[in-house]
């Protein structure tokens, strides 16, 4: 009978329903409830403070009261109570569906009455995050005149909304990925600073945390160091010491510039003419025809000028310590450009890689087709052929685009670096500059600052131009054709791989975008001196990033603190490639220890020890590994650093040597069936005291 009456229906009782008033309360509570006389429910349960004192009844009456709240669209009051059930713990309520609650504020188009709570960017924050938290955050604190970290006094907030909750909504909802949104902030670096001033707050008013607290500032400081570090990087990629080039080709060019200077002397006084090898006519008709330019092409003078520029040219563009293509080379083609371009269809799982030069099966999509076996198959088939063509595509950018071309050389005749001349050119620029030719240095310097100026100028326009036009529209082909193969399917509506192929769309050319910043050229070393943790970080968040699919987390050992240039960055990115190709592991089974020391005052070592493949055969990386450490004092073939397939600790002997000035003598490996360590050493000099 009592049910039959909590179920809402009508019954005559002798006396009370229950001899317990909580009961008899809870029970009228409950029928008013079924009978959706939701207004009478929160009367009832109002109405009876005692309720709260026994869990059982104060669970049911919470309950009773959330759902009445919200059937009557009391939004606020319902708010309200989520605060109080939610930072309650004294006693525990079962859990609440506060989705509900979400979900009709998420609807309404009447916030003006509870955006000033506090529990309403907490409420949204147990159900999204991101700009979905953000909309909420921004709401509540215009609400509450609060338009910047700034402007909000801790003690004033706290007495206002309550200490848990103030606790509560700086450490959950003030966070870097919600604050990260307003379009206050310039930089994500101005985000961070405002989190740091967010914690800050919080150390004091929840000295427990403290410690949790002061390791998330630390942390920012050091992703905020990294930031900048991969900044200077990015925009000092494409350098060229054009200071030591000076020097060396001063030095080197002396005598042909004496030379050079009797002969223009001898000229001013008889007509001398000179063997010019890029004329193509008979060179005895040549000399018989009068024709005033051939003249002046095969005058002696201009011929020994052209000697020492093209020579110079040659040196600017190939020199193996401090030339454009070595830098292209080790900075750029030498696996990052080819990788950053990988990176943005692997983080949407649309390539895979080889195995024996076949291309593995997608297992992602696999999974999302496993009721479609007969799906499975062909798409199977479109995305190794979309993963052959990106592969392809970017092979090509690499190794033919990403080249330098002159009149000499030409199976570059695709590379985007073309440094052409002539002699109808050239004789203009000689023409007009060589009554300043008074010395070697001053020579010298003309014809380098004029490659300078043409990369800066003529050449960076026309890279700019490749990055975002021609290229972008290869990979968008090989997208909208893939695309269009896939519908032809008719893939399920819960298969997300034409989705992820259209973001690719959009993502391949914001990474090319940023790609062609690359190629700004820097004749001044922006190379900082940085703690060596910070350069082993910066590596590693950059080697992670351009290899999504192997997330490097090294175990790193830094005994002493020392310091070392930022284009050291670039030897650990060779370092960590290598473990990520030779292990011959998954990522998750790939353990790496770094481990930095300082030996007798003399050097520091750092050591990369990982894990092996023990089912693999590694003793022709013994052989490699032996040959490198009998020739890393070896220098005469360093050239082959400018070569793509050639051994990465070229590239690593080559950046020591010329860019980071850190070479020694010494390199070690130990290699056993389970581990191998590559040991680097470095110049050490002990801090003045």
């Amino acid at each position: 009978k009592v049910q039959y009456f909590k179920q809402g229906n009508d019954a005559q009782f002798s006396s009370f329903i229950s001899k317990s008033p909580l009961q008899e309360t809870m029970f009228n509570a409950i029928r008013n409830y079924q009978r959706k006389e939701y207004d009478k429910v929160i009367e009832t349960l109002n109405g009876n403070p005692n309720l709260d004192e026994l869990s059982y009844y104060y669970e049911r009456k919470v309950s009773l009261l959330f759902y009445s709240f919200l059937n009557l669209k009391l939004l606020k009051e319902a708010l309200i109570l989520f605060g109080s059930i939610f930072f309650n713990s004294i006693i525990v309520t079962r859990k609440l569906n506060y989705s509900d609650l979400y979900e009709e504020i998420k609807t309404t188009y009447k916030k003006d009455d509870f955006i000033n709570l506090i529990e309403y960017p907490i409420l949204y924050s147990l159900i999204v995050k991101e700009y979905d938290l953000y909309e909420s955050y921004d709401d509540f604190m215009c609400a509450n005149n609060i338009f910047s970290i700034d402007e909000l006094d801790i003690n004033t907030f706290i007495a206002k909304h309550s200490h848990e909750k103030v606790v509560y909504f700086l450490n959950n909802v003030a966070t870097i990925d919600t604050l990260k949104y307003s379009t206050e902030y310039n930089s994500i670096s101005d985000v961070e600073e405002d989190r740091v001033k967010i914690l800050n707050m919080l150390i004091p008013i929840d000295s427990l945390n403290k410690l949790i607290y002061e390791k998330e500032i630390n942390e920012i400081y050091k992703i905020n160091s990294v930031r900048k570090v991969l900044k200077e990087v990015d925009e000092g990629r494409l350098y060229i010491d054009v200071s030591s080039l000076k020097e060396i080709q001063t030095k080197n060019f002396n005598d042909q510039f004496q030379r050079f200077k009797e002969i223009e002397a001898s000229s001013s006084t008889q007509n001398l003419i000179g063997f010019n090898t890029s004329n193509t006519k008979n060179w005895e008709k040549a000399l018989t025809e009068k024709n005033e330019s051939i003249e002046e092409y095969n005058s002696a003078d201009y011929l020994a000028f052209k000697s020492i520029y093209l020579e110079s040219r040659e040196n600017f563009l190939f020199s193996k310590e401090y030339g454009l293509d070595s830098c292209l080379s080790t900075r750029i083609r030498h696996g990052a450009l080819k990788n950053h371009i990988r990176s943005v269809f692997e983080k949407l799982n649309l390539i895979t890689s080889k195995i024996n030069n076949q291309y593995k099966d997608n297992n992602i999509w696999r999974t999302q087709l496993i009721n479609y076996a007969e799906l499975n198959i062909p798409v199977q088939l479109i995305l190794k052929k979309f993963s052959k063509e990106i592969d392809d595509n970017t092979t090509f950018i690499v190794e033919k685009l990403i080249q330098i071309q002159t009149e000499k050389n030409s199976d570059k005749a695709e590379g985007l670096f073309q440094y052409y001349t002539n002699d109808e050119l050239l004789y203009t620029f000689y023409n007009e500059r060589k009554e300043y030719f008074d010395s070697v240095e001053s020579t010298i310097e003309m014809i380098l600052n004029n490659f300078v100026n043409y990369t800066l100028i003529n050449l960076q326009e026309q890279i700019v131009y490749a990055f975002s036009s021609i290229i972008p529209k290869q990979f968008q082909l090989i997208i909208e054709n893939t695309i269009g193969e896939l519908r032809n399917l008719n893939l399920p509506n819960e298969c997300e791989l034409i989705s992820n192929l259209t973001k690719s769309s959009t993502e391949i050319q914001n990474e090319l975008q940023y790609l062609s910043e690359w190629f700004y050229l820097n004749t001044t070393s922006s190379s900082s001196l940085l703690s060596i943790e910070t350069i082993i970080n910066a590596s590693l968040n950059l080697t992670n990033r351009i290899n999504p699919l192997f997330n490097l987390k090294p175990e790193i050992n830094v005994k002493n603190i020392f310091a070392g240039y930022s284009n050291l960055i670039f030897v650990f990115n060779i370092m960590f490639k290598n473990v990520i190709e030779h292990s011959k592991l998954d990522t998750n089974k790939i353990k790496l220890r770094i481990d930095s020391s300082i030996d007798k005052d003399e050097f520091v070592l750092i050591k990369f020890t990982n894990n092996l493949n023990s089912n693999f055969d590694y003793s022709a990386n013994k052989i490699k590994l032996e040959a490198i450490k009998e020739n890393w004092n070896n220098h005469e073939n360093i050239e082959r650093s400018n070569k793509e397939g050639e051994s990465g600790y070229d590239k690593i002997k080559r950046i020591l040597l010329y860019e980071a000035l850190a070479k020694t003598d010494k390199f070690d490996y130990e290699l056993n069936k389970n581990s191998i360590s590559i040991t680097l050493y470095f110049p050490y000099k002990k801090p003045i005291t």
